[in-house]
């Protein structure tokens, strides 16, 4: 799994996104388009799609639980609880990461 610490050593004063100048539009519709596939429950095909978010974007974690979720509903817990627990490094009480995380810890 890709971490924080990797992207952050490459991307250290700027996200992906911003370094090869991609828009939000473009963000937005790969996320919109991920989002749509995490819907019809082609769980590992979403996650691959927000893996390519986080790596856009690092320091939102809003990507990471999304990668998180989509972890989780794949069945790949412990993939799940390192996004969500780096969503929460970035913004911690992220309700939507702390929801999820409960939920693993549950399973």
């Amino acid at each position: 799994m890709i971490s924080y610490d990797d992207i952050q050593s490459v991307f250290s004063t700027s996200t992906f996104a911003q370094h090869f100048g991609l828009s939000r539009d473009h963000a937005r519709e790969f996320s919109d388009r991920a989002c749509e596939l995490l819907d019809a429950g082609a769980f590992d095909e979403a996650a691959v799609m927000f893996q390519g978010l986080v790596v856009m974007n690092h320091k939102d974690p809003g990507n990471w639980v999304s990668l998180g979720i989509a972890y989780a509903e794949a069945g790949r817990q412990a993939e799940a609880r390192g996004a969500l627990q780096t969503a929460l490094k970035l913004r911690p009480g992220h309700a939507i990461a702390e929801k999820y995380l409960a939920r693993i810890s549950v399973r």
